[in-house]
């Protein structure tokens, strides 16, 4: 967990891998390969990989969050309706 985003993105490049903007003289530096393989966005030779998850895992995620979304809005009218009858009890007193 980091403290903020813009550290967040540096522990992000660290572990995946980034490339180097272009020099003031045009020269393009070799990518960054990030130090945890399993995690890092390019090759051994430095060539960046297609994609870093497979499609399928990033259509799980999505329905993963969609689920996560819909459950909080579940959870958030429960709350709502608790309250509501919990007010109208004690009104009733």
């Amino acid at each position: 967990m980091c403290n903020n985003t813009a550290t967040s993105k540096l522990v992000y490049d660290y572990i995946a891998g980034f490339e180097y903007p272009a020099g003031d003289d045009g020269e393009i530096k070799p990518p960054h390969l990030g130090k945890l393989p399993l995690f890092s966005n390019y090759d051994a030779d430095g060539s960046r990989l297609a994609s870093p998850l497979p499609q399928a895992a990033a259509r799980s995620a999505a329905q993963a969050s969609a689920a996560v979304r819909l459950t909080s809005r579940v959870v958030r009218i429960g709350f709502l309706l608790r309250r509501e009858r919990s007010r109208g009890a004690r009104a009733q007193r």
